[in-house]
């Protein structure tokens, strides 16, 4: 099957605290394969912790209504909770409760009508990166935001396929993150996926994804044979792999 010259990757990374989606465009270029990111979209304040934020609170509500006395900025250890209920209809919880443990029962719907709010903006995201795809342009290369007299690079930059609505789709979906493993966020991307009739890719080793790629990265910049090939000379923000 030939490989397409051009295409877009949508990588939706959902950490502890933060959310971002990417668009990473893939070349081939000179018989090497190049990932530029060239679309990102980012949530500062949505992340894993706020949908523990939630269920905690739901705990809380539930011990209120059973008449029990308790802080509802108490911390509880949801984390098993949380990803118990990706594979459970239901699930229970002990907490302490003065000197009783109480158990508290949660059930999967309850969670995920309480996290709509939170799915809704990850939603966002993925339709803002979609529509931030560059448009195309006749007088100038989309893709070019700096001026770089370097030969070699104005070379590369004059067979790079052009990127705009018309010449790139979204191909794939991956999700990377800590907090990737939450069953709503992988719903919901793969929801996305099928709307932009994408292939979903399971990654294995999802929690360290984003270590991994760095790590490539650092390689091909500064690792044996670095500013030999073009994967290490065209530019600090490409990943290539060889």
């Amino acid at each position: 099957m030939p490989v397409p010259p051009l295409g877009l990757v949508m990588v939706g990374d959902m950490g502890g605290g933060t959310t971002d989606v990417s668009l990473v465009l893939y070349e081939r270029l000179f018989a090497c394969e190049m990932f530029r990111e060239v679309v990102v979209k980012g949530d500062g304040n949505l992340g894993g912790n706020d949908f523990d934020s939630v269920l905690r609170e739901l705990v809380a509500e539930k011990l209120t209504a059973a008449g029990y006395e308790y802080d509802k900025n108490a911390r509880i250890d949801v984390e098993v909770m949380k990803c118990e209920l990706g594979r459970l209809d239901s699930c229970s919880i002990g907490v302490l409760v003065g000197n009783s443990l109480v158990n508290v029962a949660v059930s999967r719907v309850e969670f995920h009508d309480r996290c709509q709010s939170l799915i809704e903006r990850v939603r966002g995201l993925v339709r803002d990166a979609v529509a931030a795809i560059p448009q195309p342009s006749s007088s100038e290369d989309p893709d070019d935001d700096d001026d770089d007299d370097d030969d070699d690079l104005d070379e590369i930059d004059s067979k790079r396929p052009k990127l705009n609505h018309s010449t790139a789709r979204v191909t794939d979906v991956v999700m990377c993150g800590g907090s990737s493993a939450l069953l709503l966020f992988q719903d919901t991307m793969k929801q996305e996926a099928e709307k932009l009739d994408a292939n979903v890719i399971t990654m294995k080793d999802y929690q360290n994804a984003i270590a991994i790629g760095a790590s490539i990265h650092a390689m091909n910049l500064y690792g044996p044979g670095a500013g030999s090939t073009i994967a290490t000379q065209v530019s600090t923000q490409h990943l290539y792999l060889r």
